[in-house]
Parts: C-alpha cells; structure tokens; sequence
C-alpha cells in the first residue's frame, strides 16, 4: 500500500475509534507506524473531523424538517409499492434530510462560542504551524502587531499571562475574520495560547462578557467577549491550573 492509498482510505476513518478493529483499515492504521508524515496528516484529518461532527452534532434540526421532508418528496400513500420503489424513496429522503441540515449547519449564529471552540482546537492540532514574528517577550510582541495594524489588544483581562515569556504570535485570516494568536511558554507545562477574534459582530455580546470554561479531550478552553473582540485561551493543562492566569 502506497502513501496516497492510505490518505484515501483513512479519510473513511471516524474520528472516535470505532473503526480501530475494522480489517478494512488495518494496514493503512499499520502504516501510520512507520509513516511520520502520514501520521502527522492523519492527526490534523482526525481532529478536523472531530471539529466538524462537533459543530453538526451541536445544531438542533429545525422545527419544520419534518414538513419539508415531506413536501419535497410529496410522500403520499400508494396501495402497493414495489421494493425497489421503497429504496428510492427512502435514498430521496435522506438526501434532502441531508441537506436541510446542512443548509440548517451553515446558517448557524455566528456568534456560538462551540464552533469557535472548535475552530481553534483543530488550528491547533494541525502540524507546522509558524509565528510571523517570534519573541520571548509580550510587549515586543505587541509592538510588532500595532507596527503591523493589527487592531489593538485590550490586555487588562490577561495581565497575569503578560509577564510571562512568550513563543511568538501571528496574524490569520479565517474567512472574513480576522484572528490574532499570541503563545504564551508555560516552560514545563507547556503552552497557553490566546486567540483574539476582531471586531466581533456579536448578537448578544453581553452574554459573553464572564468567562466561559470547557475542558474536552485533555485541552482547557475559556472564551470571553472584551469591547468589539472576542478573547479564547486554550491549553493542554487542567481548568484549575488555567485560572491562576486570568
């Protein structure tokens, strides 16, 4: 089995395990042993899976699937159906189920402070990623972002992650949002990293004013709204650790 003929396989594979017996993915999950870069790859697939089922599984279906189903396929009560006829039907309503919750998924507030979870978690597990500017210090690196017009951090909610040493920041853009990440050095503890999202349209911005905390699959995240910005740590250390540092 070649490199790509893994990818194509493992991007079948669920992101909860349940797949770890399956003989269909044995050799492929065996050559993830002896494959950096193809485990490297499969880590960032994996956790851009759990991301998206995370958002979908977030999102209620609407109230009114039931009816759409119906009209689109303009069920109706035949005296007899054939077997074949049943599949069909049945292939046609999953696809517009589907689809209604798609569309029900990326119409989604924008404000939901899971899927920024999630965003940030999988930016996160994604191998090589780089700093645009690298310092040991937070105020050289804010200088370089004013110098850079990156829009200016409001820092009294972090003071305490200020004196820390730092690794480097960056700037991105996600869509039409722009981000700035800030990584803080825990020397033996590892990493905090503050993800800071500009000038948020926020639909109730005031119900995000206190923070709000989440520890899932080892990571502690804790997400707040400052003026216009929306501020997230994330770190691979326990809630109770994280506190000491806001």
């Amino acid at each position: 089995m070649t490199h790509e003929e893994a990818k194509i396989i493992l991007q079948a594979y669920r992101p909860n395990g349940q797949d770890a017996d399956l003989p269909e993915f044995a050799h492929a999950l065996e050559l993830l042993k002896q494959d950096k870069e193809l485990r490297e790859w499969f880590e960032a697939e994996q956790a851009i899976d759990r991301a998206i089922a995370e958002k979908i599984n977030a999102q209620q279906a609407p109230k009114e699937l039931l009816a759409s189903i119906l009209v689109a396929n303009k069920i109706t009560r035949p005296r007899q159906s054939s077997w074949s006829g049943g599949v069909v039907k049945w292939a046609a309503a999953v696809v517009v189920i589907g689809a209604i919750l798609w569309s029900a998924f990326l119409t989604s507030q924008s404000d939901s402070l899971s899927e920024y979870r999630s965003e940030v978690l999988a930016h996160l597990r994604m191998p090589g990623q780089d700093f645009n500017y690298q310092s040991r210090d937070f105020g050289q690196l804010k200088s370089w972002l004013d110098d850079h017009g990156v829009a200016s951090i409001n820092v009294e909610s972090i003071e305490p992650l200020t004196s820390l040493p730092t690794h480097g920041c960056k700037v991105m853009q996600w869509g039409e949002q722009k981000v700035t990440l800030i990584c803080f050095d825990l020397a033996n503890h590892g990493s905090v990293h503050l993800f800071v999202f500009h000038e948020m349209n926020m639909t109730d911005p005031e119900g995000l004013q206190e923070p709000r905390w989440q520890e899932a699959e080892g990571w502690t995240t804790v997400g707040w709204t400052q003026d216009s910005d929306l501020f997230m740590l994330a770190a691979h250390i326990p809630m109770k650790e994280l506190r000491q540092y806001l």
